[in-house]
C-alpha cells in the first residue's frame, strides 16, 4: 500500500523539468499573440503608437513592447506588466533563496504548490 501512495504522490507533484517546459510554453503561448496582433494592427492603422522598454529581471534582460492608439495608455500598460513581473520574482525566480523554483531546483519535487505556480 506504501509503495501505491508514494507512486501517486510522485504522479501528481511538479518535478523541474516539467515545471520548466511548462514555464516555456506559457511564456511562447503569452508573447506570440501580442506579437502577431501587433504587427496586423500596426498593418491596418498606422496611427498606433509603440512603447518599448527593456529592464533587468530574473537574471535576464526582459523587453516589452506596446502598441496602442494612445501613448499614455501603452505607457501604462508596460508599466503593470513590469509590476507583475516585479510580484511574479517571488514565486518564479531561481536567483533569489526561498522562492518555490529555488525549492523546486534544489529538492526536484515541489509540493504545496500556489495557486499562481499552478497556473503555469
Amino acid at each position: 500500500m506504501e509503495k501505491g501512495y508514494l507512486k501517486k504522490r510522485m504522479e501528481e507533484s511538479v518535478d523541474r523539468r516539467k515545471c520548466l517546459k511548462l514555464m516555456g510554453m506559457l511564456g511562447l503561448g503569452v508573447a506570440a499573440p501580442a506579437l502577431v496582433a501587433g504587427r496586423s494592427e500596426a498593418g491596418l492603422s498606422g496611427n498606433l503608437h509603440q512603447v518599448s522598454k527593456t529592464r533587468p529581471l530574473m537574471g535576464t534582460l526582459v523587453n516589452i513592447t506596446i502598441l496602442d492608439a494612445s501613448r499614455n495608455k501603452a505607457e501604462e500598460a508596460s508599466d503593470k506588466a513590469f509590476e507583475r513581473m516585479t510580484e511574479a520574482i517571488g514565486i518564479f525566480d531561481r536567483h533569489t533563496a526561498g522562492t518555490p523554483i529555488t525549492s523546486l531546483n534544489q529538492e526536484g519535487v515541489l509540493r504545496d504548490v500556489s495557486p499562481e505556480m499552478a497556473a503555469v
